[in-house]
């Protein structure tokens, strides 16, 4: 499972960056603010993965807590930057 967690958390992560690099871009589909907010999505949903990841190594040590909070912290964010997202669209 941590393997998965890796994978899957790298590659929203490279979403969130490819998102970003393409809205630097002149020309593109969807306006730019709607972009920027699926790019966020991507970076930080990733990032919580990692979390994930980090909780799955590190159970029973004196840093659970604050990357569980962290994690839940950053899966809401997530959460709110894609649901904007879809708003906007």
């Amino acid at each position: 499972m941590p393997y998965v967690l890796l994978i899957y958390g790298l590659a929203f992560f490279l979403l969130g960056v490819t998102l970003y690099l393409q809205a630097r871009l002149p020309a593109q589909a969807l306006p730019a603010r709607s972009l920027w907010l699926l790019a966020g999505f991507g970076v930080i949903h990733g990032t919580a993965e990692w979390l994930s990841l980090g909780l799955r190594l590190e159970s029973g040590s004196a840093w659970e807590p604050r990357l569980r909070f962290a994690f839940v912290v950053s899966m809401a964010l997530s959460f709110a930057l894609l649901l904007q997202f879809a708003l906007e669209t």
